[in-house]
């Protein structure tokens, strides 16, 4: 029994000692490049434990919240990552690596580091994994179909009603909604007004100093949340602040995103300073995704909820097969996942549907029109386009997520999921089916519960008030 005891803390003992596992890729990009970009992950990792704490902690008022909520993890990511802090900024007098602190996950993403610099990494007990950076997805441009303003409310907005909402005074005035994509034009017509004067631009990849777009994506689903000219936008009267996590070629690459992610919930400035937890969004916008089942962004979804920020993303483009949808969409974590509808209230052929592959879960929640959308383009300052796929679905949904936040700024995720559900309308038969269930049944595998309806969600909200 002695000699069993030793040889478990012997073997606990080098457990903790053990170094850290390295991508095997690095050697490779190094003999090529000279220098990789890396993530840097440590094994004291108390991020979950700390959400999981906030999630039940009663504060006064949301920024409260996330202030709290920052200095916790800062403090936390400060004292695990002292010494490698300490030799990555030694290697930064003699090297022109570039040092971002994850604090949000307790990560490091270094800029060309050397083959010096990683051998002495591997050699640091507190460091559990370093690897490179990887394409997560690339975004394609929006063809610019229809270039010619269209005056009045475009399909898509009047079909969910907007409006009528409108014409209670609701415009999404008072709100912040925050996308993820290639960028947007900042000085384009329907965006200009809208645009957040502080910490509302961050390029992570190129590090450019104004709302810029070279791909068209983000500038398309931007106008389409609150959009201000020819009736793109579902909530006109919301501002809007952008992170550019696909800038590369409208490549999504993962240390962008995650980067991207922590500047959601406290926004800095464009050189990625002065974070403003104050200022984070209501709610944000993906309309990027890949893989399937993937888990690692599951933690930033988890800390906007846990921040009061609504988090909704495309569903994917792979559809019309069963278990098509795409991940982040389809996260244990529950964000809010979008489908494609059509122009006569159909779930579009291309749309990515449930089940999930874990637990078979109902992948999208609801759907929003996402065929032949018309939008903003980032080509000049008044050029339009029409584009199709769930990225252009799901700012419909964050532009209805606008109304409700300016209806009741105090919405949590979990509300703003149970206020979209609700409101949804039947979309009509494609006479398809999953694992037995029918399109005709609500919610089913192709739409969710349903194609989102502005006015249907806002009334129920208005129940709820009286309730």
């Amino acid at each position: 029994m002695k000699l069993s005891v030793a040889l478990l803390a012997l073997g606990l003992a080098c457990a903790a000692q053990a170094a850290p596992t390295v991508d095997p890729g690095i050697p490779e990009s190094l003999s090529i490049q000279g220098s990789v970009d890396i993530l840097i992950t440590f094994r004291d990792y108390q991020t979950a434990s700390i959400r999981n704490r906030f999630k039940h902690l009663s504060f006064n008022s949301r920024t409260n919240l996330i202030q709290s909520f920052y200095a916790t993890l800062k403090s936390h990511a400060d004292a695990t990552q002292k010494n490698v802090l300490a030799l990555l900024n030694q290697s930064r007098t003699t090297s022109d690596i570039k040092i971002r602190q994850l604090w949000l996950t307790n990560k490091i993403i270094v800029k060309k580091a050397d083959s010096t610099l990683i051998d002495s990494l591997a050699s640091m007990p507190e460091i559990d994994t370093i690897t490179r950076d990887r394409l997560i997805t690339t975004l394609k441009p929006i063809d610019a179909v229809d270039a010619s303003p269209r005056v009045g409310e475009q399909w898509g907005v009047a079909l969910l009603d907007a409006p009528s909402v409108w014409a209670d005074g609701n415009s999404g005035n008072g709100t912040v909604i925050a996308n993820i994509d290639t960028g947007v034009r900042g000085t384009h017509e329907a965006l200009r007004d809208g645009l957040r004067s502080v910490n509302s631009w961050y390029d992570p990849a190129q590090g450019t100093k104004v709302p810029t777009d070279d791909n068209g994506h983000g500038t398309h689903t931007m106008g389409t949340i609150c959009g201000r000219a020819n009736g793109i936008g579902v909530a006109p009267g919301a501002q809007w602040i952008a992170c550019r996590g696909c800038a590369r070629g409208g490549g999504c690459y993962q240390f962008d995103l995650e980067e991207c992610a922590q500047w959601i919930v406290c926004p800095t400035d464009e050189e990625g300073n002065n974070p403003r937890c104050d200022l984070a969004p209501n709610a944000v916008s993906n309309s990027w995704g890949g893989g399937q089942d993937e888990k690692w962004y599951d933690p930033y979804i988890d800390s906007w909820i846990t921040a009061g920020i609504a988090a909704l993303f495309a569903n994917g483009n792979d559809g019309p097969g069963c278990r098509s949808a795409n991940s982040p969409a389809d996260s244990i974590i529950e964000p809010i996942a979008v489908g494609a509808t059509t122009s006569i209230d159909e779930v579009a052929s291309f749309s990515s549907i449930g089940p999930t592959i874990r637990y078979r879960r109902f992948k999208p929640d609801i759907s929003a029109p996402g065929e032949g959308v018309y939008s903003s383009l980032h080509s000049s300052d008044t050029a339009y386009g029409t584009g199709s796929g769930t990225s252009m679905a799901c700012p419909h949904a964050a532009g209805l997520t606008a109304l409700l936040y300016s209806a009741r700024p105090s919405l949590t995720h979990r509300q703003i999921a149970d206020l979209l559900i609700a409101g949804a309308q039947p979309t009509k038969s494609s006479e398809r089916e999953c694992l037995g269930i029918s399109d005709t049944v609500f919610p089913n595998y192709q739409a969710g519960y349903g194609r989102i309806s502005a006015r249907a969600s806002i009334d129920e909200l208005n129940r709820w008030t009286k309730a």
